[in-house]
C-alpha cells in the first residue's frame, strides 16, 4: 500500500458575519489558497493533478453547486483537471482530506488537492422576500362585455406595454366591465423607471381607447407574494362591527 504524504499547505483568514470577507463568493475564496500553491511550487505540473476535493458545510448561494470544481476553474488549473465537493457537516474539510489520502494509499491517485471552504452563518431564507418588479394595469368600463373589453381596452393597452424596455411578461384578464393586465419587468430593472415607462405607455394609448371611459387607466405596483395563504372571517351578534375589527387587529 502506498504512503499518503500531506505536502503543503494553506489557509485564508477566518471571517465573521457581515465581515471584511462578506463581499467576497465561496468559490471566489476558495480559489485563493490554490492560486498561491501553485505559485509557491511552480516547478510542479498541476496538469497532473488527478483530483480536487473540497468539503463544503450548510451549502447555500454560491455554495450550492461544486464549488471544488469552480475553485480550480478560478485559480486557473486546467480545465482537464476535475473537482468534486463532499459534506459531512462539521467533519466536511477532514472527510475531503480522507478521500484524497484512501485514494493515493489504495493506488488509485498520486497527485491530489483536498481541502474545505464554507460560509456556515450565510443566512438561507426558506421564503426569500423577493421584490419583483411586477405592475398592475386596471381600467374600468362600466357596461363592456368581457369581449369589447378585451378588443377595445386591453388590446391596445397591451400593444403599448409590449415595446417597454425591460418586460419579461404580460398577463391579462378581460371581464365584465374590466381589464386587468399585469407586467412582469427584469429583476435588475429599476421599478420607478418602470413605472414611468408604463405611464408613457398609458398616455400613448388614449387615442386608441373608447373616449367614453370614465376614469384612465390605473396602474400600481404589485408583489405576488403579498397573495395571503390564509384568510379569516370574524362575526359577532353581540359586539358592534368596530370591537370585532379591534379583536381581529389584536
Amino acid at each position: 500500500m502506498n504512503e499518503a504524504c500531506l505536502c503543503d499547505g494553506l489557509r485564508t483568514p477566518v471571517g465573521r458575519y457581515g465581515g471584511s470577507l462578506s463581499s467576497i463568493r465561496t468559490d471566489d475564496l476558495a480559489a485563493l489558497p490554490i492560486k498561491a500553491l501553485m505559485a509557491r511550487h511552480g516547478g510542479l505540473d498541476w496538469g497532473a493533478l488527478e483530483d480536487v476535493i473540497y468539503g463544503c458545510a450548510n451549502q447555500a448561494g454560491e455554495d450550492n453547486r461544486n464549488v471544488a470544481r469552480m475553485a480550480a476553474l478560478l485559480a486557473g488549473l486546467p480545465d482537464s483537471v476535475p473537482g468534486v465537493t463532499v459534506n459531512r457537516l462539521c467533519a466536511s474539510s477532514l472527510e475531503a482530506v480522507g478521500q484524497a489520502a484512501r485514494a493515493i494509499r489504495c493506488g488509485e491517485a498520486g497527485f491530489m488537492l483536498a481541502g474545505g471552504v464554507a460560509y456556515i452563518q450565510l443566512p438561507v431564507s426558506a421564503l426569500p422576500e423577493v421584490d419583483y418588479p411586477i405592475i398592475q394595469i386596471v381600467t374600468f368600463y362600466p357596461g363592456a362585455s368581457p369581449d369589447v373589453m378585451a378588443s377595445s381596452v386591453t388590446a391596445p393597452l397591451e400593444r403599448q406595454f409590449g415595446q417597454v424596455p425591460g418586460l419579461q411578461q404580460m398577463t391579462s384578464t378581460s371581464s365584465d366591465g374590466s381589464s386587468v393586465i399585469t407586467l412582469q419587468f427584469n429583476l435588475a430593472l429599476n421599478i420607478d423607471v418602470a413605472e414611468q415607462e408604463v405611464q408613457q405607455s398609458i398616455n400613448a394609448s388614449g387615442t386608441y381607447l373608447p373616449p367614453d371611459l370614465p376614469t384612465p387607466p390605473i396602474y400600481s405596483k404589485t408583489n405576488p407574494a403579498d397573495t395571503p395563504i390564509l384568510t379569516l372571517a370574524l362575526t359577532s351578534k353581540n359586539i358592534p362591527l368596530s370591537k370585532v375589527e379591534d379583536l381581529a387587529d389584536t
